[in-house]
This record gives structure tokens, C-alpha cells and sequence, in this order.
């Protein structure tokens, strides 16, 4: 095979393999053991990423039955899926669940906190169980490192409106599979939130809030390369293509 088309076959390689986009992974916290305790945390890493997940309710500064603020709340894990239990909220149905349902008149917002070592793109959850099974929804948001740091005493709103927050949206679980997608698009966050249904977040048609109540047992994301990634291994690859070339071209009238 002559020089250039050796070289230029190896080149295009290269090229092609520095741009391919990584796959999805699965994070699966079914055998993570309850680390117990209010405001307590959990860590699972898989594929080379780190996530602590903690948990979060809108539970203190009560108004009229309406609590406005958020504190950290209980991890509880059932079988094979996580709830939460909020400060409002006693160990039983569906209250230890990540979920929406009050008594009494209180509604509180049930959110799990996913933190990763690097940016992520959250594309689905998938749950262990459902208090409305036929009728189900969640909401998810991508928000900045200003956000997931002051959590503690903001309200719903608040995290919403931060400038770091950078997608919000909600949908629908599958009645047959317990499934549900994240559709953020190219968006990519070191903190996510996902858990019970709230129209602040983004309505879904026929939904209806104060009627979830969930158990999360496992999440999907994909991780994208950087910019920098995708733009200087092809321009090197060309660059070092061109050299080459020059070298073959001055070989060939050394020869004549």
C-alpha cells in the first residue's frame, strides 16, 4: 500500500473514533443499603461516575396548610426502591414514598437531589412503585451549583428561577413498565432533581398534582464529550494529514 494512502486510512480513523459519542449508562441504587437518618445521603458510583443522591421536601415555614420551604428530608429504602419521608410525614402509605400526597390539607413536594462528579444529560427513572398506577407523573430539573447549595430555605419557585437552572420539565410513567423519560435534550448538569409531580415544574396534559407517590429505583443518563474534545482531535488528525502529505510530495521529486 503506498506511504500517503497508509497513513491517510490510519488517519481517518482516528478521526472517527475521537468524535463517537459515549453511550448511556444505568444507575442502579436497588442494593444500596439505607444510610438512615434525616438529611442523610447515599453515594453509588458505576461506569466511572460518582452520584450522592439526598433527599428534599418543601416542609418548613407552614402557611395556611401550605409549606413554602425546603429542608432536607428522609432517605427510606423499600425493597428495591427509595422513598422519602418528609418532616409532615409518619412511616406509612404512601407518606414514606417520594411523593405529593398530604393529610390534612398539607401538600409537600418530594425531590431527590442526584449530584455527579461531571456533567450528565438525566434521560429516564425507572420506579419500584406507584401509589396511582394507571396515572402517574414526575418532574426533573437540571440546576446549577448555586442552586443545589442553597436549597436549604429556598423555595420551589426559587430554585426555578435561578440563573443557574437550566431546564425544567415533567412527564409521565409508564402504567406497565414503571418507566419514565427525561426529555432535557443537549442539556447537561453536575445536579439534577427528579421526584413527585409539581406544575411548577412543567405540565404534563391530564396530570394532576397532589396524587403522586413514588419509589425510585433506578436512573439513566448519557455523558456527551466536551467541545474541545470534538474539535481538536479532528484538526490535529488533519494537520498531521497535511504534513504527511507534504513529506510524501517531496519524497516523490527527491526520486526523479
Amino acid at each position: 500500500m503506498p506511504f500517503l494512502k497508509r497513513h491517510v486510512l490510519a488517519l481517518a480513523s482516528l478521526v472517527f473514533t475521537g468524535t463517537a459519542l459515549a453511550g448511556s449508562h444505568t444507575a442502579d441504587f436497588s442494593g444500596v443499603s439505607d444510610p438512615g437518618g434525616t438529611g442523610a445521603s447515599f453515594n453509588y458510583s458505576v461506569d466511572g461516575f460518582n452520584i450522592t443522591v439526598s433527599a428534599w421536601s418543601d416542609t418548613y415555614n407552614n402557611l395556611s396548610n401550605s409549606d413554602t420551604e425546603i429542608q432536607s428530608a428522609d432517605l427510606e429504602k423499600y425493597g428495591s426502591g427509595w422513598g422519602i419521608r418528609n418532616q409532615d410525614e409518619g412511616g406509612s402509605s404512601p407518606g414514606h414514598s417520594a411523593d405529593s400526597i398530604g393529610s390534612n390539607g398539607w401538600v409537600d413536594y418530594d425531590m431527590f437531589l442526584l449530584e455527579f462528579n461531571t456533567e450528565v444529560t438525566l434521560t429516564g427513572a425507572d420506579f419500584s412503585w406507584l401509589y396511582n398506577s394507571s396515572n402517574s407523573q414526575i418532574s426533573a430539573a437540571a440546576i446549577g451549583s448555586n442552586a443545589a447549595a442553597t436549597l436549604s430555605g429556598s423555595t420551589w419557585a426559587d430554585v426555578l428561577s435561578d440563573a443557574g437552572t437550566l431546564w425544567s420539565g415533567s412527564s409521565n410513567v409508564d402504567s406497565s413498565t414503571y418507566e419514565a423519560s427525561v426529555s432535557a435534550g443537549q442539556t447537561t448538569s453536575q445536579f439534577w432533581l427528579i421526584g413527585a409531580y409539581n406544575s411548577a415544574f412543567g405540565t404534563v396534559s391530564g396530570g394532576t398534582t397532589g396524587d403522586d407517590g413514588l419509589k425510585l429505583s433506578s436512573i439513566s443518563f448519557d455523558k456527551r464529550p466536551s467541545t474541545t474534545t470534538e474539535i481538536s482531535e479532528p484538526h490535529s488528525a488533519i494537520l498531521v494529514l497535511l504534513g504527511l502529505s507534504g513529506l510524501a510530495l517531496r519524497s516523490r521529486r527527491r526520486k526523479k
